[in-house]
């Protein structure tokens, strides 16, 4: 008789009689025999049923689909594999989403064909809460953390997946995620059975610890595509600190190996370089407003320089600051002919409380940052947009006394040697000739300063002056010179050397600190630096400056510096620039 049709007749038998038996038991007993004998048949003719529409999807499989089938048996994992194998399920663990998004991104933006903006606005669509919530992960939930602990025992459905067995193992591992990441359980489990699958691109590391690389690989995807698309959330930098993120790995457990714990260390410090330059590539292209420009200040504020292997800067720290020199540039003023109608709309203007704030932040700085370097390159920034409000006409910005404080905080960026700063440190970067943004605000940074200036520049050369006497001084006593001696104009001849030294991407920047022999050509030839013509003698003069007596103290500064500029500005074929003689702008 089948199954069911026993079912029906059992439960269509009349009951015993109430009345007790002979052992003095009653006949209750009977029927709950027969009810637990029912449900038993029951969940025997469900897993059968299961067992059969599994064995005939695995005879239907390729050879291919057998193959990647059976690794997953092997792990336990047998209804999930005929899941996995399915080419009609997408999966929806937190890697494979995410680095489809990233492909579908960078094709479109790389090679746009048609009916690419369609394909790209659905997958933008369908990830718009995870840029919402960025790196924000579903939460772990109680519902879901017991539907898995019963499918040790008992088939589950699961989101997908249809209904499952799941092994101890299994869930022990997900349930570990979880706890490490507040994931949600399914998506866990989801993304265990993605890292069973990738088992075979990652020898000698177990399932667990590939899952560990896929959840960082597929969070790196997302901020990747993110920055591809220049939009960024608040705050996200302040949350990601290496340091802890190992700890919760070593507390768990689920770091391996040296080259396990690199390749963590190396996608988890990838994500944070995406957000840095998200950051840098918004400001520079629209200015940053009020708020985030405080966050963005107060997190350099508490940021420790980490030396890359060449000794300079961090890439992350190193965009993060380029992305407040951004915020903070005011130089269309003279660099465009129309610079004061482009400047009135950058939030530094067109907010009204922006500047006091930062006259109260960065003019009347009491307490140093962690990073002086940082704190004085700021400040010089500072400085040259106070400078450049202060030349301009009235009607621009109206509080003129908050602008008369430049020369103070140039001075305090001087004192905490900003150049000696940007020449050993920062400049070392070599990030910063591969960027056409970075060398373009640093290029406005030094040659603004030189320009507008003039006077604390020959200030710092008569100290150089003073300086180089006392050495040769000392020199000639065979005595060690004074470790007080200041040597601000030593450390601005080697970051301007330094600067111009490469020139990767042809920019040919150094070609406005010459004159060139055709002025008709003027306006042409110098794409990036400052038309202004009153700027052209002044560069070409400091290019000139270190005259005969400089030239008797600090030989290998000038020899350096002349050097590096003029390879750096001799490429250009549509001028032939004059060389320096012994300037006297500076004398």
């Amino acid at each position: 008789m089948p199954i069911r049709q026993w079912e029906v007749s059992c439960c269509q038998r009349k009951p015993y009689s109430s009345g007790k038996s002979k052992g003095g038991g009653t006949h209750s007993t009977g029927l709950q025999t027969i009810h637990t004998l029912q449900e038993r048949l029951i969940k025997e003719e469900r897993r059968l049923s299961k067992d059969d529409a599994i064995n005939n999807r695995l005879a239907a499989m390729t050879t291919k689909e057998k193959k990647k089938a059976a690794n997953l048996c092997g792990a336990g994992l047998r209804h999930l594999a005929v899941h996995t194998v399915d080419e009609g399920v997408k999966s929806q663990d937190m890697w494979t989403p995410f680095k489809e998004l990233q492909s579908v991104v960078d094709a479109v933006l790389a090679n746009p064909a048609p009916g690419a903006l369609t394909q790209l606005k659905q997958v933008l669509r369908k990830h718009k809460q995870n840029f919402i919530t960025l790196l924000k992960n579903p939460p772990k939930n109680a519902e879901s953390r017991e539907k898995l602990r019963k499918g040790i025992s008992e088939c589950i459905h699961l989101p997908g997946m249809g209904y499952q067995i799941l092994s101890k193992e299994l869930v022990d591992e997900a349930l570990i995620i979880s706890d490490m990441y507040d994931l949600n359980e399914i998506l866990a489990i989801d993304l265990l059975c993605t890292a069973q699958q990738q088992l075979q691109f990652h020898p000698g590391l177990n399932r667990g610890l590939v899952a560990i690389l896929l959840y960082y690989d597929g969070r790196k995807a997302l901020v990747s595509a993110l920055r591809s698309l220049v939009h960024v959330r608040k705050d996200l930098l302040e949350c990601l600190d290496l340091s802890k993120e190992l700890e919760l790995l070593q507390h768990n457990r689920a770091l391996g190996g040296p080259k396990h714990q690199h390749q963590v260390v190396e996608q988890f410090q990838e994500i944070r370089q995406a957000l840095a330059d998200i950051i840098f590539l918004w400001t520079a292209q629209t200015g940053l407003p009020k708020d985030p420009t405080f966050k963005l200040i107060n997190h350099l504020k508490s940021c420790k320089i980490q030396d890359e292997v060449s000794g300079g800067i961090d890439g992350v720290n190193l965009a993060l600051e380029m992305a407040l020199l951004c915020a903070l540039d005011l130089s269309l003023l003279h660099r465009m002919e129309d610079g004061a109608e482009l400047v009135r709309n950058l939030p530094l203007l067109s907010d009204t409380l922006f500047i006091p704030a930062l006259v109260r932040e960065l003019s009347q700085c009491v307490k140093p940052w962690e990073c002086l370097g940082l704190q004085a390159t700021t400040q010089l920034a500072w400085a040259l947009a106070l400078t450049t409000l202060r030349l301009s006409p009235n009607n621009l910005y109206t509080d003129r006394s908050v602008l008369e404080e430049d020369e103070i905080v140039v001075e305090t960026a001087i004192d905490l040697k900003v150049f000696d700063f940007l020449h050993t440190v920062f400049l070392e970067n070599k990030t910063i000739y591969k960027q056409q943004f970075y060398l373009q605000r640093l290029h406005t940074l030094i040659t603004d300063f030189l320009v507008l200036m003039p006077t604390k520049v020959k200030e710092l050369r008569t100290r150089g002056d003073e300086t180089a006497r006392t050495v040769q001084v000392y020199a000639h006593e065979g005595l060690e010179p004074p470790a007080s001696l200041t040597h601000h104009f030593e450390h601005l001849l080697l970051t301007v050397e330094r600067f111009y030294r490469d020139n990767p991407l042809g920019l040919e920047l150094a070609l406005d600190f010459w004159c060139p022999t055709d002025t008709t050509k003027h306006s042409t030839i110098y794409l990036y630096g400052i038309p202004s013509k009153q700027s052209f003698p002044v560069l070409f003069g400091f290019a000139a400056l270190p005259a005969l007596a400089l030239e008797q103290r600090l030989p290998f500064q000038r020899k350096t510096l002349l050097e590096a500029m003029w390879t750096s500005g001799s490429h250009d074929s549509r001028s032939a620039p004059h060389k320096p003689q012994a300037g006297r702008l500076y004398d």
